[in-house]
């Protein structure tokens, strides 16, 4: 799923109360769901959309503040929001609410799945655990020192980048922080795995490369201004 945002920075922080949003801007994301769907947020409804005719399905409505993330995991849609909440949706039966997931201290930011769980994490600086099936929290991982902006997981690892400059590798048989990966001087904002490294994207200008296995930096990619 991808996203594009414009928010108050009240919003942004999740120095907004729950409730109390009244701008219909917030993230602009698109999701692919079951049977040819697209889930599309903008502000804090997400619509269902056929994918072959563009006609609107559902609309989910709930969440007091914009969503900044969508993820699909075993069937179910899931929606993190500024309003500090994770929400859990069926598309197959018009979008219905499943349950609501609470327990950030600040915005969820971004999601993520692996072995039967999703993860969620933001601006409280922690990554919150859940069954993809109940929604029950699983556990707390907190290492990082800033608000977490991004995840990625790959082969029982977790990997979260954070304003702290740090990209953190989580083990998630062990539930445990594995590595710290130090060189960005500025907030991480994106991750991608390719050709057996994983590559950071952040504030600095920077892309760096690291080895999956080691750490180690490989290669620092400058390009940007």
């Amino acid at each position: 799923c991808g996203a594009l945002g414009d928010m108050t920075e009240a919003e942004s922080t999740g120095e907004a109360a729950a409730g109390t949003f009244e701008s219909a801007r917030g993230a602009q994301l698109l999701c692919e769901v079951p049977t040819h769907r697209v889930a599309a947020a903008m502000g804090r409804c997400i619509d269902l959309v056929d994918g072959r005719s563009g006609e609107r399905r559902a609309s989910l409505e709930g969440h007091a503040g914009p969503v900044t993330c969508l993820l699909m995991e075993g069937g179910v849609l899931f929606s993190g929001s500024v309003d500090r909440t994770v929400r859990r949706w069926d598309p197959k039966r018009g979008g219905s609410l499943l349950g609501t997931m609470e327990g950030h201290g600040g915005v969820v930011w971004c999601l993520a799945a692996a072995d039967g769980a999703v993860f969620s994490a933001g601006a409280d600086a922690t990554i919150r655990r859940w069954d993809a099936k109940t929604g029950a929290l699983l556990g707390i991982l907190q290492e990082h020192e800033g608000p977490v902006s991004c995840m990625l997981a790959r082969g029982g690892v977790l990997y979260s980048g954070s304003e702290d400059a740090t990209v953190k590798k989580w083990d998630l048989k062990r539930c445990e922080l594995d590595q710290t990966f130090k060189g960005h001087l500025d907030g991480v904002t994106c991750l991608v795995i390719a050709e057996g490294c994983i590559f950071s994207g952040a504030k600095d200008a920077m892309i760096r490369r690291w080895d999956l296995q080691s750490g180690a930096v490989g290669a620092a990619l400058d390009g940007h201004e």
